[in-house]
C-alpha cells in the first residue's frame, strides 16, 4: 500500500484525502513519498518522479480527480498527466424522491466516488422528502431527511471539494405532497400548485427556506418543468382561462421575491418556456421550435437548465443551446445517464446521448453542467449504482473529451475499485435481438419480468427469439461477477437473480 506525504496548499483537502485514503489504498505518513499541492488557476497536472511528485489543480473537486490518479498509477513512475476540464460546474442529480431515499451511507460513499471522478457539485432532487417545519404530512412516510441529515451531507461534501445543491419544486411534480387532505388549499390540479392564492406562497417560502438552510451554499434549484397542467383546474373554475405565459411571469415575479428575501440564487428547468412556445407538442423541447420575444424576456436572475437526455442530433442540440442563448439568464446544461428505463441501467444510450449533446454544450460555451440519475417508477435501478459508468463518461468528457474508451475503463476502476466490463455488459438484458427505433430505447426485460403469464400482451415482439437461454447465461454471468467485485456484491447479486426470475418466466412462457 503506497504511503505518501502531503505539503503545500493541504490546509482544506486534508479532512477528505483522510476519508478517501482507504478506498484509494493510500496511507498518510510523515516518511511517505512527498507530493507537493499547488491550488491555482489553469489545467489539472499530476506529475511524478522517482523520489517526489506534485498535483497542480484549480479546485479540490480536482486536487481529489488528481490525487487518484496518482493512486491508481503509483507504481508507473515517472509519469505526467495534464487535462484541461471545459466546465466550471461539473454535477450530479441524485433523484431522493422515487420511493428511494438514500441512506446517508450510501450517499457519503457515493459523494466519495464523484469526488474521486473530479465532481465538484452534487444536487440532491427532493419534492417532498425534506424536512419541512410544521408541515408533517410533507414527504410523511416517505423516507425524508431531516434538516440535521442534510446538515452532515453537506459537511462531508465540502471537505470533498463537493458544493451541495438543494433541489426542489415550486409549481408542478408535486403530486406526493398535495394527495393530503391538508393540502386542499394550495392544489390546482393533481401535481400542481395553486397560483394567486397567499397560502400557496406561504408553503413555498417554507419550502425554500427549510431546503436552503443545512446547505453552506446560496444556490437553489427550484425545478418548474412539466408543469402542463398549470392554471388549468381549480385556478381556471376561479379566474377562467389565462396563458400559462402569463401565469408563469406572475409566479416567477412572486418566486423571485421570495429568492431574493432570503439571499438565493436559484437556477429552475427551461421546458416550460418551449412547451409555451409550441402548445400541443409531446416534445419538452420541439425540434425546430423559435422563442417568441415574449417570452425568451423571462427573469434573468434566475439561470435556466437546459435538460435533454434523448438527442442524438448535434445540429438539433446546437439549435437549442442557441435559442437558450437568446434568454438574458444563464444557462446550465442537464444531460442523463439512464437510471430510469427499468431495472436495468442504458448505459448505451446515455453513452450516445451524452457525448452529442457534451459537445454542443461546449461549442456553444456553456461552462456548467450536471449528469441527471433519475428513479422513474420506483426506482427499480439503483441511481447510486447503476449510474457510475454514465457519470465517469460525464466526467471524462469535460475534463479531456472522453475519446478514448480503454483510458475511460481505466479511470472507472480507479475511481469505484470495479472493472467497467460488468457495468457495460449490463445492456445485454435489453439487447436479445429486438431492434429499437432511430433514437429510442427498449426495455424488454422490464416486459418479460412484469407482463402477466396468463395475459401475455408482448407475445408477439418475443416471436423467433430464445430469451430463456439468453437471459440464464446472464444470470450466471453476473453470479460470477459478484463473486469478483465483493464491493459490488449486492449489486451484481441482484442482476443474477433478475436473470433467473426473467429466465423462469421466459421458461413459463
Amino acid at each position: 500500500m503506497p504511503s505518501i506525504r502531503l505539503t503545500g496548499d493541504i490546509a482544506h483537502i486534508m479532512e477528505g484525502t483522510r476519508a478517501q485514503a482507504a478506498d484509494l489504498n493510500l496511507t498518510l505518513a510523515e516518511d511517505g513519498f512527498p507530493v507537493a499541492v499547488t491550488i491555482r488557476k489553469g489545467p489539472l497536472e499530476v506529475l511524478t518522479e522517482t523520489e517526489s511528485g506534485a498535483i497542480f489543480c484549480g479546485s479540490r473537486a480536482e486536487f481529489f480527480r488528481g490525487l487518484t490518479m496518482l493512486a491508481a498509477r503509483f507504481d508507473e513512475r515517472p509519469f505526467r498527466v495534464r487535462e484541461t476540464p471545459s466546465l466550471d460546474l461539473l454535477g450530479a442529480m441524485l433523484d431522493c424522491s422515487r420511493n428511494a431515499v438514500p441512506t446517508m451511507a450510501a450517499v457519503k460513499t457515493f459523494l466519495r466516488r464523484l469526488s474521486r471522478m473530479g465532481y465538484n457539485a452534487v444536487l440532491l432532487y427532493t419534492e417532498d422528502t425534506y424536512e419541512v417545519a410544521g408541515r408533517p404530512y410533507f414527504g410523511y412516510l416517505r423516507g425524508r431527511f431531516s434538516q440535521a441529515e442534510l446538515r452532515e451531507l453537506d459537511q462531508y461534501a465540502d471537505a470533498l471539494g463537493i458544493e451541495m445543491i438543494p433541489c426542489i419544486q415550486t409549481l408542478g411534480h408535486m403530486a406526493r405532497a398535495l394527495r393530503w387532505p391538508c393540502m386542499e388549499d394550495v392544489r390546482d390540479t393533481d401535481d400542481v400548485l395553486l397560483l394567486d392564492e397567499e397560502k400557496t406562497y406561504a408553503l413555498i417560502e417554507e419550502m425554500i427556506v427549510s431546503a436552503s438552510r443545512p446547505f453552506a451554499t446560496r444556490r437553489i434549484h427550484i425545478g418548474m418543468d412539466e408543469a402542463y397542467g398549470l392554471g388549468r383546474g381549480k385556478y381556471m373554475d376561479r379566474h377562467g382561462y389565462v396563458p400559462q405565459s402569463e401565469l408563469m411571469q406572475k409566479h416567477l415575479a412572486r418566486i423571485g421575491d421570495i429568492l431574493k428575501k432570503h439571499g438565493l440564487h436559484a437556477m429552475m428547468w427551461s421546458d416550460m418556456y418551449f412547451h409555451m412556445a409550441q402548445p400541443g407538442s409531446a416534445a419538452a423541447y420541439p425540434a425546430g421550435c423559435t422563442l417568441s420575444e415574449a417570452i425568451v424576456a423571462a427573469p434573468k436572475d434566475i439561470d435556466l437548465v437546459y435538460w435533454d437526455y434523448y438527442t442524438e442530433d448535434g445540429a438539433l442540440a446546437r439549435h437549442l443551446f442557441a435559442e437558450h442563448a437568446r434568454f438574458s439568464a444563464d444557462t446550465l446544461f442537464a444531460g442523463g445517464v439512464y437510471t430510469w428505463n427499468g431495472p436495468v441501467p442504458d448505459y448505451d444510450k446515455a453513452e450516445a446521448t451524452t457525448r452529442v449533446l457534451m459537445t454542443a454544450c461546449r461549442e456553444a460555451g456553456v461552462r456548467q453542467a450536471f449528469a441527471t440519475m433519475w428513479g422513474d417508477d420506483g426506482a427499480e435501478c439503483s441511481p447510486l449504482l447503476g449510474g457510475l459508468l454514465g457519470l465517469q463518461l460525464f466526467a471524462e468528457i469535460a475534463y479531456n473529451g472522453g475519446r478514448d474508451d480503454d483510458a475511460l475503463d481505466a479511470r472507472f476502476e480507479a475511481c469505484t475499485g470495479c472493472p467497467a466490463q460488468p457495468f457495460r455488459a449490463l445492456g445485454a438484458f435489453n439487447r436479445i435481438g429486438l431492434d429499437a427505433r432511430p433514437g429510442d430505447v427498449m426495455n424488454p426485460v422490464k416486459q418479460l419480468l412484469y407482463e402477466d403469464p396468463l395475459m401475455p400482451l408482448f407475445e408477439a415482439d418475443f416471436a423467433g427469439l430464445e430469451p430463456e437461454a439468453h437471459y440464464r447465461v446472464l444470470a450466471a454471468r453476473y453470479a460470477r461477477y459478484a463473486e469478483e467485485n465483493p464491493a459490488f456484491a449486492d449489486f451484481f447479486g441482484f442482476y443474477a437473480q433478475l436473470g433467473r426470475a426473467v429466465a423462469a418466466k421466459c421458461a413459463y412462457r
